[in-house]
């Protein structure tokens, strides 16, 4: 029900300038009081779960030995400004009437509102020195503030709330519950037409719990399975949830009142959605490795003659096109029974980045339908591009989500593919992985994919720059893969190794790197830590990582819900 929306937000919508114009008036001419009394009149449908909220944040506060909560689109400030608390709180918002409603109405020496802009948050945060007086932030977006937010600058947001907690620091964000959809249109929505606007039940979508008034205002409601989709396609993977209650030694979802409450830390990321969409890694990728690839190559099959007359990142380019054609062969020889014929395939893609093997398939006639999932919005939105340019864009879906919980129904697919993604989550997200390609795969159907390994032994300390460079404890096996498979249902399982590339390609990537530094707009600091990781693997790899490709079946027997 608050408002955390910069005007400079709108710019990346794909709205007109009067529909930019129209929904800043909304926001602008709405009014705090009005909202307040909405909320808090004793009947009101939200006056439990805001009482709830408050409640669990204290105990949480409590249990978690927190110095301070940060509130993300304070609103009116009921929920922080009315917390029996003695450290300190800060409610930000975009909005500055609501702003100056809270300043008003909740004095308190330790409570502070101000204006802010939630993507410079930590930016805000550093500067006025609070990441050095706090320890451990308690960061929260609650009543469903974050999904009336641009959907664009959703992740970002959770990215801002994840480095101002640090590593000691908790989040906590908060849906409205789908279970309570009719009761809300009905007895709040209907009852409030000076809040969100006048509608009929015409801006009602029942089905997926959706309102969107002819104001602009829009809201939906969810349920704990769509929360926890959603977060992963944040980078944020939250294992247990659909909790009665909360339970404050570990981050999950639970449910209380009209809300579903999600609490996480950094444990619960990948930071991979963070690196890949920042602007220095986009431009990295799509100037250095292409509009396409960002995996590894086969270099190993370049030409004399290739190695010879080709550039540095020339052979990039051709390495990995060799390794695409690779595993086209493997794909055709798994697949395609008949020799003779072409079998059009439905296929998923896990971590599709440019979406470059999609189109390969699709240019070769082997796609009836594709779907690529990744979560970096910078990614999809360049696979989006070139599958427009190219035609491609009716047969091959870019979805802006995790690999670990994908919007596919059950055994809709007949080929999951990943290229070098599925490492970024670590042993126990490979886990999950494996379930879901198992879970929308068709009985008989393949999982084909390459990706980094570690050794099957290994020297910890030595390993731990790699480790630092791609924020895990561990990376996996091909035996940890081949349990993995096995444990759900899969068969005829194989690995082919190629290990010897993988320095061979981060050692090119680097000197292109230094070849084109001042080239290419990125910052300073983003080409002295690329240099020094891609040394890293360049260095280590020969005595310590795998890489190479796996392929294995379904099982026709196994029957998963």
């Amino acid at each position: 029900m608050n408002t955390f929306v910069s005007t400079e937000d709108f710019s990346k919508l794909n709205i007109s300038a009067d529909e930019k114009k129209d929904e800043r008036q909304m926001w602008e001419e709405m009014d705090p009081l009005a909202w307040h009394h909405a909320i808090c009149k004793p009947n009101s449908v939200f006056l439990d779960t805001y009482e709830i909220t408050r409640q669990q944040i204290v105990e949480t506060l409590e249990a978690g030995h927190h110095d301070v909560i940060i509130e993300c689109g304070s609103g009116t400030g009921d929920i922080i400004g009315n917390l029996e608390v003695d450290v300190d709180r800060f409610g930000i918002d975009i909005n500055d009437l609501f702003v100056e409603h809270s300043q008003k109405h909740h004095q308190h020496k330790n409570m502070t509102f101000l204006v802010q802009d939630i993507l410079h948050f930590e930016e805000w945060w550093i500067s006025n020195g609070y990441n050095k007086k706090y320890k451990a932030p308690l960061v929260v977006c609650v009543n469903n503030t974050l999904n009336i937010m641009p959907e664009d600058i959703r992740g970002q947001v959770i990215d801002q709330m994840l480095k101002v907690a640090g590593d000691n620091g908790h989040c906590l964000v908060t849906y409205w519950n789908g279970n309570f959809f009719s009761h809300a249109i009905m007895n709040f929505y209907l009852q409030n037409p000076q809040l969100c606007g006048p509608f009929t039940f015409d801006h009602v979508d029942w089905d997926n719990r959706i309102l969107e008034c002819p104001s602009g205002y829009s809201t939906h409601w969810m349920n704990p399975q769509e929360v926890q989709r959603l977060l992963r396609s944040y980078d944020v993977n939250i294992v247990e949830m659909n909790k009665t209650e909360r339970h404050y030694n570990m981050d999950n979802i639970n449910a209380a009142g009209l809300a579903i409450f999600a609490w996480f830390s950094r444990a619960c990321t990948s930071g991979g959605k963070s690196y890949y969409d920042s602007d220095d890694a986009q431009t990295f990728y799509s100037e250095l490795w292409g509009e396409s690839e960002t995996h590894i190559g086969r270099y190993d099959l370049l030409t004399e003659q290739e190695k010879t007359q080709l550039t540095n990142i020339e052979q990039i380019s051709r390495a990995e096109e060799l390794h695409e054609l690779e595993f086209m062969k493997l794909i055709k020889s798994k697949t395609q029974p008949n020799i003779n014929a072409v079998d059009k395939l439905r296929v998923l893609d896990m971590g599709c980045g440019y979406g470059g093997l999609l189109r390969r398939l699709w240019k070769d006639g082997l796609v009836w339908r594709a779907a690529g999932c990744d979560y970096s919005h910078g990614m999809c939105r360049g696979a989006r591009r070139v599958n427009a340019r190219v035609g491609a864009q009716k047969d091959i879906k870019i979805l802006e989500e995790s690999y670990l919980d994908v919007s596919l129904p059950d055994e809709s697919v007949d080929l999951v593919i990943s290229m070098d993604a599925l490492l970024h989550v670590g042993p126990d997200g490979q886990k999950i992985a494996i379930q879901e390609a198992c879970r929308v795969l068709r009985p008989g159907g393949w999982m084909i994919f390459s990706d980094i390994m570690q050794e099957e032994v290994v020297d910890i300390e030595e390993m731990q720059p790699i480790y630092n460079r791609i924020n895990l404890s561990k990376m996996g096996t091909p035996s940890h893969y081949k349990e993995c498979l096995e444990a759900n249902g899969f068969t005829n399982y194989t690995f082919t190794p190629n290990s010897s590339n993988v320095s061979t390609h981060y050692g090119t990537v680097r000197e292109v790197l230094l070849e084109k530094k001042d080239k290419i707009n990125v910052s300073p600091e983003f080409v002295s830590k690329m240099e020094s990781g891609l040394k890293v693997w360049h260095e280590l790899a020969p005595k310590n990582i795998v890489w190479g490709f796996m392929a294995a079946k379904k099982s026709a027997s196994v029957c998963r819900s």
